[in-house]
């Protein structure tokens, strides 16, 4: 036999799924924010060229001399 479950429990249950779905909104709201902002920062171009990373045999003759 199949359990009945009383108005309560089930308008109790809808409310627990409304909220998530809420919080779950909210997140995805802010991840695609957050993304578009990313993207922003990704297309825009330097000022200038980045400076070059030390090779290793330089960094060594800088602290020798």
């Amino acid at each position: 036999m199949a359990r009945v479950r009383s108005k309560k429990v089930k308008k109790a249950k809808e409310r627990q799924r409304q909220a998530r779905r809420k919080v779950e909104r909210k997140t995805r709201r802010k991840q695609r924010k957050q993304q578009r902002r990313m993207r922003r920062v990704s297309i825009g171009r330097a000022a200038r060229n980045p400076k070059a990373s030390p090779r290793a045999r330089g960094c060594l003759a800088v602290h020798f001399w």
